[in-house]
């Protein structure tokens, strides 16, 4: 069945139900609607691929003006400064923020959106597991519009927000080739839940695959031990040769440096230690740390920008910007010019 002959009529025929009830479904009005009939009505959507206009169902929608915002950690501090930058834009446009923490479990994940479809919120910004559930389809045809933050979801029908953390690393790696490193080792957290924890062990992968080297990994909980960590260094270390540990998650730099305690002698002659953000205090640690910045605010104030244009009908087609980073090159880095700090736009 084409997609333009599909009318809400008909949805409410397949699905055995009244025009109203679906009506009901597409403003998420479950409340008095069985969960039968619920599925009923998804089924029928699912077998249409009945899609009314996004943009004429944002306007035509009670606005609540209230945007909802998944993060997976809104402790740190990458949370911290993406929720600036979304209000940075919030306050000029009178909206409301409800803050949910997924925890980058993509059960919690649906709940939170679940949930803040029922309390009407006006639109979604999402930082979405690579496990996101397929709701983006679903929330199209609430009339809800989803901007991803950060990370991917492999769809192509909603708009995204990031940053080029790939090509970043692939860089960085590059550059500690050239400085002398011969041995790496990656501390990261499960690059399976999210798409940028996944571009940049595959950016240092790759580069130093072109090398012809190898990198030992240890994969991080958030509950790993400081211990736990410097045993793993212990072992795969050379004191021979020069070894750089990179670390890709941003909310494990603290414990990874608080773990090389005892190598903090060997920075950078020995040890290098190359992380990404947490810029409040990696410039003025000793060693200084170098590490991989992201313009975190502005992806938060670019997401709700594009979020509140499609609301007000300014942006009608998906869109996607990806921000470029920068290197602060720092003291745990510099094997040839101990000392030297800088920053360098890539």
């Amino acid at each position: 069945m084409p997609e333009n002959s599909v009318t809400i009529n008909t949805v409410a025929q397949l699905a055995r139900t009244s025009k109203t009830t679906v009506s009901f479904y597409l403003n998420g009005k479950f409340e008095k609607m069985s969960e039968e009939t619920r599925r009923r009505i998804e089924r029928a959507i699912e077998t249409t691929r009945y899609r009314p206009n996004l943009a004429a169902r944002c306007l035509n929608r009670k606005r609540t003006k209230m945007a909802g915002v998944i993060l997976g950690d809104v402790a740190n501090s990458f949370s911290n400064q993406i929720v600036r930058g979304i209000e940075n834009i919030t306050l000029q446009e009178d909206y409301q923020i409800v803050l949910g923490n997924s925890n980058y479990d993509s059960q919690i994940e649906r709940k939170y959106i679940e949930r803040m479809v029922n309390m009407g919120v006006d639109g979604l910004i999402v930082q979405p597991t690579l496990q996101f559930p397929d709701v983006g389809k679903k929330l199209e045809t609430l009339g809800v519009p989803i901007v991803f933050l950060d990370s991917s979801a492999r769809s192509a029908a909603n708009s995204r927000v990031g940053t080029d953390s790939r090509t970043a690393t692939r860089k960085a790696a590059e550059a500690c080739l050239a400085r002398g490193y011969e041995d790496f080792l990656m501390l990261t957290a499960d690059p399976g839940q999210l798409s940028t924890r996944k571009d940049r062990t595959s950016g240092i992968s790759e580069v130093l695959e072109k090398a012809g080297k190898t990198c030992a990994s240890l994969l991080l909980r958030s509950d790993t031990k400081p211990d736990e960590i410097a045993a793993f260094v212990t072992e795969h270390l050379r004191l021979n040769r020069h070894t750089l540990i990179f670390v890709p998650t941003c909310w494990a730099l603290p414990t990874v440096y608080l773990a090389l305690g005892n190598f903090r002698n060997l920075i950078p002659d020995t040890v290098g230690l190359l992380g990404f953000d947490n810029t409040e205090w990696t410039r003025f640690s000793v060693p200084s740390i170098t590490t991989i910045v992201q313009p975190v605010y502005e992806e938060g104030r670019t997401a709700m920008r594009i979020l509140s244009d499609i609301l007000s009908g300014k942006q009608e087609k998906p869109v996607t910007r990806m921000l470029g980073c920068t290197i602060s090159w720092c003291e745990s880095t510099d094997l040839r010019l101990p000392g030297a700090a800088g920053s360098a736009a890539i």
